[in-house]
């Protein structure tokens, strides 16, 4: 199974975060990352604000992000990546994952659902039409499931601290792993270039499928 909609918050675990410089370093210390260029990456149990589970498709290029909201550059990242969404909108199966590792407790739940509530209706490029933050089919906004499956997704991708880049092709094959976030956009154009139409017309709206 692949990404996974988890339907509810009844599981309780103990990913406890801190703040250490520019990023948010987790407890416990997860073993060596096992997410490897050129093989299969872990699937990734993760929960929506609507709840639920569904199955991305196999032929998507996938950037999977992991985050926190205590990362002194949370902001930062977020605006990177937003670019990163709009200047690769013309490409029809890229997607983007965008996976919180918080606590597992109802407080951090309510923070991050404000804050993508918060975030309304977002336009990424100039004369795109307006789209739901909470929404958005190419960019999907997650929560790690705080149950023993979401505590061995951190382990398989070695998240020790975030945030933390990985970029997956199609099958979930692993194209990049631990990416630089100041060569981020570079290494997504270079995995994209290939499947980039001739044009520049963006893919209209109406023909994008919500998740």
């Amino acid at each position: 199974m692949a990404f996974r909609l988890v339907a509810s918050l009844s599981l309780v675990a103990s990913c406890l975060v801190s703040t250490v410089g520019a990023q948010t370093s987790l407890s416990p210390t997860h073993e060596e990352q096992k997410v490897i260029v050129g093989k299969k990456a872990p699937d990734v149990v993760a929960l929506n604000l609507a709840g639920g589970w569904y199955d991305y498709p196999v032929e998507r290029t996938v950037l999977l992000t992991f985050w926190s909201m205590n990362d002194a550059d949370a902001e930062e990242d977020m605006a990177r990546l937003a670019k990163i969404r709009g200047e690769f909108s013309d490409v029809p199966n890229f997607l983007m994952i965008t996976v919180l590792v918080e606590g597992a407790n109802s407080d951090d739940w309510d923070k991050w659902s404000n804050y993508c509530v918060d975030k309304g209706m977002v336009t990424y490029n100039k004369g795109q039409r307006p789209v739901s933050f909470v929404s958005d089919p190419r960019w999907w906004q997650m929560f790690t499931d705080p149950g023993p499956a979401g505590r061995k997704m951190l382990k398989e991708y070695g998240i020790d601290n975030t945030p933390q880049f990985f970029l997956l092709g199609p099958n979930r094959c692993t194209l990049a792993s631990e990416i630089p976030k100041d060569v981020l956009q570079d290494v997504v154009a270079k995995h994209l270039a290939k499947g980039r139409p001739a044009s520049s017309g963006r893919v209209p709206q109406s023909q994008e499928k919500s998740h």
